[in-house]
């Protein structure tokens, strides 16, 4: 099992990554014999992970950010199967994308994925000036360089500027059977004062998709109370490419639930703001993964009797919770119970070779004291092939 994230390096914080055996234990083959790795690579300046994919072949990829005081930029590091650098991609094992655009530059990259070709896709946020920022997505050529196929220079923004400030970021990235790119996050609408889910799809040539909702884009806005702020924190894609978001939505006077809403492929509502089911005010989703067997698990956090903790939801495709997860709830939360305030809430979430959810983020020792967090749930989740999606087999069609 690995977890990706930020850790507090001396007086800054540096990305770090861990890996576990399936039993918990730290896997002490990896980072020279301690099971982790902190400040990969060993940059000089501040960094921060938000993404992990692992390679065929065991090498890991990473995504976040490299900071240079009030500025900073996207990156991408990958390294060996043991944890060490993997000096072969990029500039000495990391790969750092500036937009540059103006104001601080601030540039930050929120999640990555790989597509059939092994080109990198890095989504995230690009600044111009203070109150004015876009989505931003770039690929990379496995190598680490940036691809001049995809918008010339291997680099994108996606403006929504939907009214006054234009305040647009990018949280989430996925990937359909054709390559083509979703990615999601938030728009900020000063009409009313709020944000709202904001999702575009990109064809391989970096371009705006405009067989998807408004020439590319799709912003959405339920408005159902509160500050009507909706975010979309995970995305995920069926494979006839109906896209699944999960996200906080306010729907009331300081009221946030979590919110799952799933759109067709062409970017129409299919079903629009299932949310709130049984967790406490407040909850939240960031992230999320569907089974094969057609349902929707979820990770984020809810309120359990003092503080947040660990929130893990399942519905059906639908939006019902599944009877048959949480003694039917559907959903349900883990307190840590390790100290402080005892502030818990899982950022990331997969499935195992089982079928079992792992889900991971922070536990609270005492603030700002956190540590990486992690749990793993049985599942009576059984087919993790794909067959019932009507995938191809793997297996020689002229074997026995």
């Amino acid at each position: 099992i690995l977890l990706a994230g930020t850790v507090a390096y001396g007086s800054a914080n540096a990305a770090a990554l861990v890996r576990l055996l399936p039993d918990g234990n730290p896997d002490l083959t990896f980072g020279a014999g301690t099971g982790r790795v902190v400040n990969p690579c060993s940059l000089f300046l501040p960094s921060s992970a938000r993404a992990l994919h692992l390679l065929d072949g065991g090498r890991i990829l990473l995504g976040g950010s490299l900071l240079y005081g009030s500025s900073g930029d996207i990156l991408v590091w990958r390294l060996e199967e043991d944890g060490a650098c993997d000096a072969t991609f990029g500039e000495f094992g990391v790969r750092g994308i500036p937009f540059d655009l103006g104001g601080d530059e601030m540039d930050t990259g929120s999640a990555l994925a790989v597509d059939s070709l092994g080109r990198i896709v890095v989504a995230g946020t690009a600044e111009f000036a203070g109150i004015d920022t876009d989505l931003a997505v770039a690929r990379l050529l496995p190598g680490g360089g940036l691809d001049p196929s995809f918008s010339g220079d291997g680099k994108t923004t996606i403006p929504f500027d939907l009214t006054g400030a234009h305040i647009d970021a990018g949280s989430a990235v996925a990937l359909d059977r054709d390559d083509r790119i979703i990615v999601a996050g938030a728009a900020f609408d000063a009409s009313g004062g709020d944000y709202e889910i904001a999702v575009a799809r990109l064809a391989g040539n970096g371009e705006l998709d405009e067989t998807f909702g408004d020439s590319g884009r799709r912003s959405l806005a339920f408005d159902l109370g509160g500050s009507n702020n909706e975010f979309a924190r995970g995305v995920a894609l069926w494979p006839d490419g109906e896209i699944v978001l999960v996200g906080p939505l306010a729907t009331g006077p300081s009221v946030q639930e979590w919110q799952v809403v799933r759109l067709a492929a062409d970017g129409d509502i299919v079903l629009g703001a299932t949310h709130g089911q049984y967790f406490s005010n407040p909850s939240d989703a960031s992230a999320v993964v569907l089974q094969g067997d057609g349902k929707i698990a979820f990770a984020g956090f809810g309120m359990g009797s003092t503080s947040p903790d660990f929130g893990i939801g399942r519905l059906l495709r639908d939006g019902t919770p599944d009877p048959s997860f949480a003694f039917g709830w559907g959903v349900t939360t883990f307190d840590f119970a390790w100290g402080g305030s005892n502030v818990d809430a899982a950022n990331a979430i997969a499935l195992d070779h089982d079928g079992r959810i792992v889900a991971a983020g922070q536990a609270e020792f005492d603030a700002p004291d956190n540590d990486f967090a992690w749990l793993r749930l049985e599942s009576s989740y059984i087919f993790a092939d794909g067959f019932e999606w009507v995938d191809t087999s793997r297996w020689s069609a002229t074997a026995p």
